[in-house]
């Protein structure tokens, strides 16, 4: 009975142990007690407990916990420019700590439950490159484990990426390499541990009934491992980033406007069009100066922000100089743009402006127009005080048949009879003529008397001194000159103006005096004589008609 109750022990041990391990097969050991599982059998097989009392009289191998250090792939170079993609050959393989090389596919030994091992490598594109932007291709697209060659594949990519693509700043490729794994038959243990139900295994020690491999592989009794015979497993899964950098291409093109032509002090708002030519979107400052030396004042336009391909509009701002005329100066304006990202790099062009025009500003204009007020209201008073001032003298004549009289005898004679009428008004006309003709001349003879007698002795008196002090000025000078020893001819000096000369300045203005009030009593002379002319010829016209 002892015996029995040991053997019961032993065999639930061993069913218990060998249903564990497939489970750490064909499960991720994310549990609590799988951790500690695993922990317990590391320790004691390293201390040749459990192989030499539990798993070599079963026949278990302990390769079944599969506690294999994992391939771990890397890319060289792990980063690399956009400009040189095209250029760059990338090496996605397994590193060897001991040579610095790469492993060789043939250095692991095949596991015996799955002879056949490889490895595949795919490429991730992100979302923001389009479709068929990018063609890669690995040498070789497979890796066999055992085939004698290195661990390694050569990623080679060729980039066509559109210009009109707004990328990131940087991208991330990701190279996933997938570790297959074919399994063998499953049921049964591997070939080396197979042997008789009973009997003896070529290792020498006695053979024991292997039935608990089998259970385990069934679903009934295990986890079920024995239907994945022949079956295509993903053993390992592992993700390679490789950074591709993105340089930024700055490039503008700045389109002026025609020649523009704008009037002295006058702000013009000068469009201009930006066409971002670059890789990203970008930002555009500006600096904006003139050659010009005639007071031209320029300020440049905003920042503006374009995506790749776009064109933008914006505007500067001019002031032309505050000249009264200019006849037509021809100037430019010079245009930078510049990315806030590159300031060295500059992009430029230049406006042509000509400035022509009259310029009077809103003060002159009032000037102007007060000063011309005082001129025209000046003007007006003084017509005004000569009309008022010839009233006083002399009346204007009135119209003959505007009378009261006149207008009487007038529509009688219209009635009675119309050519004598019509006789009497002609000739009412013609004297209305002539009075006026006299009154304008006697105006005229008026405004002469009252000029000379305001204006002309003031005129005289003026050019009398200036020649006076010219006719001192050239004798004092020919006085202090050298005296030449040449024979001058005497020149006959007048008897009339060595007496003027003589005489005093007083007298000189009696005499003048004098002569004009004899012009003037002869013109008033004159003038009455043709006045009373006129009078007697009209006087005769009327007669004959009433005759």
């Amino acid at each position: 009975m002892k015996h029995t109750r040991w053997v019961v022990l032993i065999f639930i041990g061993i069913l218990l142990v060998s249903s564990i391990l497939p489970q750490s097969m064909a499960q991720k050991k994310d549990r609590l007690i799988d951790k500690i599982l695993i922990r317990f059998f590391k320790y004691t097989y390293s201390n040749r407990l459990i192989p030499g009392f539990v798993f070599n009289p079963f026949i278990t191998p302990w390769k079944i916990f599969r506690l294999v250090t994992p391939d771990l792939f890397t890319a060289t170079p792990s980063t690399v420019d956009i400009e040189y993609l095209n250029q760059t050959e990338i090496i996605i393989g397994v590193k060897d700590p001991e040579t610095g090389g790469y492993q060789r596919a043939d250095e692991k030994p095949i596991q015996p439950l799955f002879p056949s091992e490889y490895f595949t490598f795919k490429l991730e594109i992100p979302e923001e490159i389009p479709k068929d932007a990018l063609v890669y291709t690995f040498d070789p697209p497979m890796i066999k484990r055992g085939e004698k060659t290195e661990l390694k594949t050569k990623l080679t990519i060729i980039s066509n990426i559109p210009k009109n693509v707004t990328l990131a700043k940087n991208l991330v490729f990701r190279v996933n390499v997938t570790k297959w794994q074919v399994a063998s038959n499953l049921w049964l243990p591997p070939k080396e541990s197979r042997g008789l139900i009973l009997g003896t295994l070529r290792t020498g020690r006695v053979g024991y009934i292997r039935i608990t491999w089998l259970l385990a592989a069934s679903k009934m009794f295990g986890t079920g491992f024995g239907w994945l015979s022949g079956k295509l497993l993903i053993a390992q899964t592992t993700y390679i980033d490789i950074m591709v950098k993105i340089n930024r291409f700055h490039l503008a093109k700045i389109t002026p406007p025609p020649p523009i032509e704008i009037r002295p002090n006058q702000l013009v708002s000068i469009p201009i069009e930006i066409q971002n030519l670059g890789s990203h979107v970008d930002s555009f400052n500006f600096e904006v100066n003139t050659t010009a030396d005639t007071g031209i004042k320029v300020s440049a336009p905003p920042t503006i922000t374009l995506a790749p391909g776009e064109i933008g509009h914006t505007s500067i701002e001019v002031a032309s100089s505050l000249r009264f005329h200019n006849p037509g100066t021809v100037q430019s304006i010079n245009i930078k743009a510049y990315s806030v990202y590159q300031p060295e790099k500059t992009f430029n062009s230049t406006i042509i402006l000509t400035t022509r025009g009259i310029y009077i500003s809103e003060t002159s204009w009032v000037y102007l127009i007060v000063f011309w007020t005082i001129i025209l209201v000046g003007v007006a008073i003084f017509f005004y005080r000569v009309r008022r001032k010839l009233e006083k003298i002399c009346k204007k004549p009135e119209k003959p048949w505007n009378l009261p009289e006149e207008k009487k005898h007038l529509e009688k004679l219209k009635k009675e009879n119309k050519e004598k009428y019509i006789k009497t008004l002609q000739m009412m006309r013609e004297e209305y003529i002539s009075a006026l003709l006299w009154y304008r001349s006697y105006q005229k003879a008026m405004i002469k008397k009252i000029y000379k007698k305001k204006i002309s002795p003031e005129l005289s008196r003026r050019i009398f001194s200036k020649l006076n002090s010219m006719y001192k000025q050239v004798f004092k000078k020919k006085e202090k000159e050298p005296v030449v020893k040449t024979k001058k001819k005497e020149r006959k000096i007048p008897s009339k103006i060595v007496e003027l000369k003589k005489q005093p300045l007083e007298v000189i203005k009696t005499l003048a005096d004098k002569v004009k009030k004899k012009a003037e009593r002869n013109e008033k002379e004159r003038i009455v004589l043709r006045i009373q002319r006129e009078q007697q010829k009209q006087q005769k016209k009327i007669r004959k008609n009433l005759i």
